[in-house]
């Protein structure tokens, strides 16, 4: 059983309950279900981006009946709480991509600035193949041109928490998603 309150209360600000667990996780197996059928007999490299892709990453992994390893990266762009600044900070990646099938599983595609720098970075590595897999696309906040092959759920532009995706580093321990009340 997980704790599933109606509200949480963060930093002050109250948010409310968008997505239950099990909504999630029946969104996470379609996600699964479509990168079985695309990489059936072949080998995929995951690289999950921390912090907050971790708990989509290890439901998502669960279904994955294809070979596959798993890598991690951080990648930051928030300056403030609820704000990029557009800079993207991006750490080590201690494995080699080079004719890999890769696939960048991260919780939310939101401007697109952090993918993007990451999809730069690999690319330069020279891997098979470069897609990204992500929980949520928020289309009207990209700002770059960049495609993600599996995604989730659109959703629009409120912010949410839970699930791994944080205000301010706090809130990502919720199995469910909650929206910032209006």
């Amino acid at each position: 059983m997980h704790y599933s309150p109606e509200y949480i209360e963060i930093n002050g600000s109250k948010f409310e309950l968008k997505y239950s667990y099990d909504y999630l996780q029946s969104i996470v197996e379609k996600i699964a279900d479509r990168i079985n059928e695309d990489y059936k007999d072949k080998e995929i490299l995951f690289i999950v981006v921390l912090k907050g892709a971790v708990q989509f990453a290890v439901d998502l992994l669960k279904h994955i009946s294809c070979e596959c390893s798993v890598e991690f990266i951080t990648a930051s762009s928030y300056l403030e709480a609820m704000k990029s600044q557009g800079k993207v900070k991006i750490g080590n990646l201690t494995c080699d991509v080079k004719d890999k099938n890769v696939i960048i599983i991260e919780d939310i595609l939101e401007s697109g600035r952090t993918l993007q720098a990451i999809c730069r970075m690999l690319n330069l590595m020279h891997p098979r193949s470069l897609e990204i897999a992500t929980l949520f696309f928020k289309p009207d906040n990209l700002l770059v041109d960049i495609k993600a092959k599996y995604i989730g759920i659109e959703i629009p532009s409120d912010f949410i928490v839970g699930y791994g995706l944080d205000y301010a580093q706090k809130g990502r321990q919720y199995a469910n998603v909650y929206q910032l009340c209006k």
